[in-house]
């Protein structure tokens, strides 16, 4: 993203909220924002605005949406997207369900974890919960 979309994007989200643009506060915003994507900067406003959820500590109990959001609550917004496409990413379910499956067969076979460390050293700590439990 360049600094003119990024700008362009603040002058909005401004106008969106009511506020005068703040030089100091364009300049925050490029510090943090400006390596993201637009697309991600724009959705994360649009989940900002769209967030009901009381400001904590606020005696007007105002939905978050309706404030100004700094760089950082967007930042936050972009990673927590970034995560949840990272977890439904095909690629991710598919080597959850290749690591249940080494360990059902480990276990049927009775395998020790000694013996998965020094055969198949990528499974090493990818047990699952309910089995390690078990194991000890």
């Amino acid at each position: 993203m360049t600094e003119r979309q990024l700008s362009a994007i603040y002058k909005s989200a401004c106008a969106a909220a009511g506020r005068l643009t703040d030089p100091m506060a364009s300049a925050g915003w490029k510090a943090v924002l400006l390596h993201f994507s637009r697309e991600e900067v724009t959705a994360a406003l649009d989940t900002w605005w769209n967030d009901t959820e009381p400001v904590q500590g606020s005696l007007v109990g105002r939905p978050r949406g309706a404030t100004m959001p700094k760089p950082a609550d967007l930042k936050a917004c972009i990673r927590r997207a970034r995560e949840r496409a990272y977890q439904g990413s095909a690629e991710v379910q598919r080597r959850k369900q290749e690591i249940r499956e080494f360990w059902r067969i480990a276990d049927e076979r009775g395998m020790t974890d000694e013996e998965v460390r020094e055969k198949w050293p990528s499974y090493v700590g990818t047990r699952p919960k309910a089995r390690q439990e078990d194991a000890a």
